[in-house]
């Protein structure tokens, strides 16, 4: 029975071991340092950055301007809508000419030598009134899709940096109790190993010791790889470019 537990101490040893190479690989792969594959047993050290949801929406604002957006669209609208409703108004043209024969003036031809003409055309739209009507209406109805699209686009955006927020947020708590679990891991293999150099302790406590403390390892590594690529996304919700 003693071997069997051994050998299952020594099982969950060689997968502490693997999970620890992948979660160095992958947490080396965001830090942009080369992949390494073999066990490092040295912790990768990250800085973690405090953000208050606040400044983040504000930052958010400033970089995507939804307002800005939205005047853009509605001054388009409105152009629109006012040529629609030009084409409702009566058009009145004006005119004047005059002409002279080229004749010498006499008091007998003088009325016969020259002469003007005034004239006032009143222009109504009398058959294209529906498809005025219809512009109008659709210049109209994007005005208000313009404003809709720009509040919900910003109702989307502000839902993807609250979850994202949260997400960090969740992730700075994970790595802080995983801190805590390797600290006491590897306070336990100290331990393990001290007995085990006296006599007073087994092989398979000792292996049992390693094989806890690497998953601790592993799992600290893991959450800050999950620390460092909540953050990118939180910047994304942001509008901040990464990298």
């Amino acid at each position: 029975k003693a071997q069997v537990q051994l050998s299952e101490a020594e099982i969950d040893l060689i997968e502490a071991e693997g999970a620890l190479k992948r979660a160095m690989m992958n947490l080396n792969d965001t830090l942009g340092k080369p992949v390494e594959t073999e066990l490092i047993l040295e912790e990768v050290p990250i800085e973690i950055e405090d953000y208050e949801y606040g400044e983040c929406l504000e930052v958010m604002n400033e970089v995507k301007r939804y307002e800005e957006m939205y005047k853009s669209e509605d001054a388009s609208a409105l152009y629109a809508s006012l040529a629609g409703w030009s084409m409702h108004l009566p058009s009145l043209y004006g005119n004047f000419s005059y002409y002279w024969n080229n004749e010498r003036f006499t008091t007998e031809n003088w009325g016969r030598n020259d002469g003007y003409y005034i004239g006032l055309t009143l222009s109504l739209n009398l058959f294209d009134g529906l498809s005025t009507e219809a512009g109008i209406m659709r210049a109209r109805a994007s005005r208000r899709l313009s404003k809709n699209y720009a509040d919900r686009a910003k109702e989307l955006a502000e839902m993807a940096l609250r979850n994202a927020y949260i997400s960090y947020e969740e992730a700075k708590k994970k790595l802080e109790v995983t801190m805590n679990m390797l600290e006491t891991a590897r306070m336990e293999l100290n331990l393990a190993e001290r007995r085990y150099e006296l006599g007073a302790g087994s092989i398979m406590e000792l292996t049992e010791a390693q094989a806890q403390y690497l998953s601790s390892v592993s799992q600290n590594e893991n959450a800050k790889y999950s620390l460092l690529t909540s953050e990118m996304e939180l910047k994304r919700a942001m509008g901040i470019e990464v990298r």
